[in-house]
């Protein structure tokens, strides 16, 4: 009788190690599902982040919209916008380039696929690479307390790439 119980319980522990098995198995196939809704979602609200900075853009007034466009003549200067115009001008680079920032720390985090995150690369040191945007962003380098110095360093790179 003791052999059979043995052979029961030898039986026993073999069933369960099998449906721990499965049952890992099946955890595993959740979390990749789970993974990859999780890299979805952060790409589209990345996107949808991106566009409603483009509506709200679309919205500035005329004169607003003008002193955009001078800040990003390559031979613009701060003498050729109001203090006001010089701070909007800032603060529409400063918000556009932390939402840059924040692409990146998902990219980094595995959340952004690499070709979304080079496309916005890309878009954010093309805004940066002349006028008072240029001036703007190594003024915010220098001060160290805008960015993080991984996005400084990435966005950097991209443009010290583009010179040679």
């Amino acid at each position: 009788m003791s052999q059979k119980i043995q052979n029961i319980a030898a039986f026993g522990e073999i069933v369960s190690a099998g449906a721990i098995l499965v049952t890992l198995l099946i955890l595993v196939i959740e979390v990749r599902e789970n993974s990859a809704l999780l890299r979805a979602t952060a790409a589209a609200d990345n996107r949808i982040s991106f566009a409603h900075s483009s509506e709200w853009t679309a919205e500035l007034s005329d004169k607003t919209l003008e002193s955009l466009i001078i800040a990003q003549q390559p031979d613009a200067v701060s003498d050729d916008l109001s203090d006001v115009e010089r701070y909007r001008v800032v603060l529409t680079f400063r918000a556009f380039l932390r939402r840059a920032e924040a692409s990146f720390f998902m990219y980094r985090n595995g959340l952004l696929e690499e070709g979304v995150w080079h496309s916005i690369r890309s878009r954010a040191a093309e805004s940066i690479e002349v006028g008072l945007p240029r001036k703007i962003w190594e003024s915010e380098v220098a001060a160290g307390t805008v960015f993080t110095p991984e996005f400084v360093a990435e966005l950097n790179s991209l443009l010290a790439s583009k010179v040679n």
